[in-house]
Parts: C-alpha cells; structure tokens; sequence
C-alpha cells in the first residue's frame, strides 16, 4: 500500500512534525488542504522566490539538483543565444520559479511522507531521532549554497567588469 500523504492518527502526526520541524503546523495543516481538495498544487512563495535555497534549506536534495541543473541549461541557452537567449533564459527561470513555487509543498510532503514510511521499522524513540536528523531543516546546506552563489556571483561580475576594461582599452 502507499505511504499516507498525511498524518492520520495522532501519534503518526508526532512522526510528521519530527521529520518537518520548523513550521511543523503550517506544513500539516497545508498538506491537509491539499488532500481535502484532491490536489498536487499549494502555493509556497519561498519556494517560487528561493527556490535553490529553500530546496537546499529544506533537505530536499534532487529538487535542489535538478534546479541547480535547470539554471545551467538555461545558463548555456542564454550564453550561446546572444540577446535573444537571455530573454528566453529570464522566460525559462520565471517558468520554473513557478513551478517550484506551486509544486514545492507537494514535492516536500512526498519527501515527508516517504521519510515516515523509510523509519517505521524502527523503534519509535530511535523513529523520531532518524526523522529529526533526516528531515528538519538544514542551516549548514543553506549557507554553503549561498556562498556559492556569492562568490558565483562575484565571478561573474569580476569577468563582466575585465571584459568591460579590456572592451574599453581597445577602444
């Protein structure tokens, strides 16, 4: 049988809010929602706005590879297209920032869920500390994406400004 998409008694909601952690309530109560309507969709603005990072925040490993890969591929189409690709490029990002954003608390309680199920075999005190560790949040994985993406960043503008100067030298 397939694993429960939400808690249904209360000693499984116990489970749920140890794999969750912060903002436990707001998750569950989201997730109800989505299974009282039938539905895979459920607006999440962190999701939309910091999509690589909440991924990453959130111990959510392949979704924040595959954006991760997404804005590579959109990387090359950008710099291979000239200025057309760039407006393709900002076309492509929107698109999948809306897709992370409305598809985030799906993605997040299909990795809740399966969590639950992975540890059931366990003893329920040894259960709770594996879903505290496995799931959660994780600081550690959002500060390294972070500084990643600034010094990325940096990079970029480092390489903008020396293709500006030598541009201008000769000039």
């Amino acid at each position: 049988p397939a694993a429960p998409t939400v808690p249904i008694a209360p000693e499984e909601e116990e489970k749920w809010r140890a794999a969750i952690g912060k903002n436990a309530d707001l998750y569950l109560q989201r997730w109800r929602t989505m299974e009282a309507k039938g539905s895979s969709i459920s607006w999440n603005w962190p999701a939309c706005l910091f999509n690589l990072f909440w991924f990453g925040y959130r111990k959510m490993w392949l979704p924040m590879i595959g954006v991760i890969g997404a804005m590579l591929v959109f990387a090359v189409i950008g710099g291979a297209s000239g200025e057309a690709g760039g407006q393709v490029t900002s076309l492509l990002s929107i698109l999948l920032s809306f897709a992370t954003g409305g598809f985030g608390n799906h993605l997040y309680r299909k990795q809740t869920a399966k969590l639950v199920a992975e540890t059931s075999v366990l003893p329920r005190a040894a259960q709770l500390d594996a879903l505290r560790t496995g799931g959660g949040v994780s600081v550690p994985a959002l500060a390294i994406l972070l500084a990643v993406f600034g010094v990325l960043t940096l990079l970029a503008v480092i390489g903008t400004v020396a293709e500006q100067a030598q541009q201008n030298q000769l000039d």
